[in-house]
């Protein structure tokens, strides 16, 4: 395994690029002549970003700009000296940065695809959603967002805030973009739990139409960004129905809500994500792919689960969480293993075409699935993985039908 290179190392490599990347009129000894700015630059932005990787905490607080002036403002202080930085050194330039205090900052996104039809504001779990020409002065009563209302290109908008914690303003629309993309998904996974058919498309993806945020700082001050999202099918966001008990969608919001989450939780979210990313996939191979990947993320509990494959383990455990019978498990099972097989053929390039009709069984069983951990007391209260490899044996060595009326019997 390779060992995670230190912050002086990576600071010591940077120096001989420096010369030339900040126009030094010397040019560094590692280049050898005045032709190489270009291969230079490259090897300085790529250990630039080594750098910014290098502690979470910098890519979760900084943006890139800020970051690479922080660089720049190392070997000015240094005065491009050719000495090795040292450990000491490094960590002082470290410290310098991981001091600044974070604060916390709002980030809106204007949406397409949805509507609110309540003269409230909507919470769910960490999202706020507003309708600009209903709730601006929700809006406008707080000093983050003192000057949203002339930064809006359309003032009847419909806008998702989320709240970051970042210590530079130009890095709160990076942070939040996969919060939103998060929001997107679910919104996908609830829109098609008891259903079938395609994603809902909230307005967090690359492709038209375009959507604004807006970053608002405490003291008032704004960044504003655009992104290309998806059109999508209108959901009405303040519908019950999106906060169902009986369907585990509060459940969901709450989990999204909750930092610290138990082992099973965490396959819930990762699963619900992984739904989600399969609907708006317009490939039928991604799609199925990423069903696949949803139903791993629920069940895949080790390899001593019976010294089970893992497509055996998988089939038998969807087929144990969704048969009614012992015939339906029987069926489920064989079901699952077929769509497998595919999935492995489409991994491998044996199979370059798929059905979109079977894509989407394997994401309504996933689906299926997700929709029993999220509304049976039983798979509620289970919170460890080796609590989730016990249930799944009991109910094999049992043989008992798993649900009936949407509980454990």
């Amino acid at each position: 395994m390779a060992h995670k290179r230190t912050a002086n190392v990576i600071l010591s490599e940077l120096i001989p690029v420096a010369y030339v990347v900040h126009g030094e009129v010397r040019v560094s000894k590692a280049a050898g002549n005045d032709n190489v700015r270009s291969r230079d630059y490259g090897i300085y932005v790529g250990l630039v970003n080594e750098l910014y990787f290098l502690k979470p905490d910098f890519a979760q607080t900084v943006g890139k700009n800020f970051f690479n002036l922080r660089v720049n403002s190392f070997f000015e202080e240094r005065g491009f000296v050719e000495d090795m930085v040292s450990e000491k050194e490094a960590d002082a330039w470290v410290k310098k940065i991981t001091d600044i205090p974070v604060f916390e900052v709002r980030v809106f996104a204007e949406l397409s695809g949805v509507m609110l039809c309540f003269d409230e504001p909507v919470q769910l779990g960490p999202y706020m959603l507003y309708d600009a020409s209903r709730h601006m002065k929700s809006l406008l009563d707080h000093s983050y967002n003192s000057n949203l209302k002339e930064c809006l290109d359309d003032e009847s908008a419909i806008l998702l805030r989320v709240n970051v914690l970042v210590r530079d303003l130009y890095a709160a629309s990076d942070v939040a973009a996969p919060l939103f993309e998060q929001f997107e998904r679910t919104v996908s996974f609830m829109m098609n739990n008891r259903t079938v058919g395609s994603g809902a498309k909230v307005s967090t993806m690359l492709h038209a139409p375009l959507i604004v945020t807006y970053a608002c700082a405490p003291d008032g001050q704004l960044i504003k960004g655009r992104k290309r999202a998806d059109m999508g099918h209108y959901p009405e966001m303040d519908d019950s129905y999106f906060t169902d008990p009986r369907l585990g969608h509060d459940f969901i919001w709450k989990l999204l809500a909750t930092k610290s989450r138990s082992d099973v939780e965490k396959r819930i979210m990762s699963t619900v994500d992984w739904i989600g990313q399969a609907l708006l996939d317009k490939s039928a191979a991604n799609r199925l792919l990423k069903a696949a990947i949803a139903i791993e993320s629920l069940f895949s509990i080790g390899k001593d689960y019976m010294n089970k494959s893992l497509t055996a383990q998988l089939s038998e455990c969807v087929a144990q969480v969704m048969g009614d019978d012992l015939l339906s498990r029987i069926r489920i099972e064989k079901e699952v293993k077929e769509l497998y097989k595919l999935r492995s053929a489409v991994v491998h390039g044996i199979e370059n075409s798929t059905d979109l009709q079977q894509a989407n069984r394997l994401v309504e069983l996933a689906a299926e699935c997700l929709h029993r951990f999220i509304t049976c007391r039983s798979l509620r209260a289970i919170k460890t993985d080796d609590q989730l490899r016990n249930y799944f044996n009991s109910l094999r060595f049992a043989g008992a039908t798993a649900f009936v009326d949407g509980t454990v019997a």
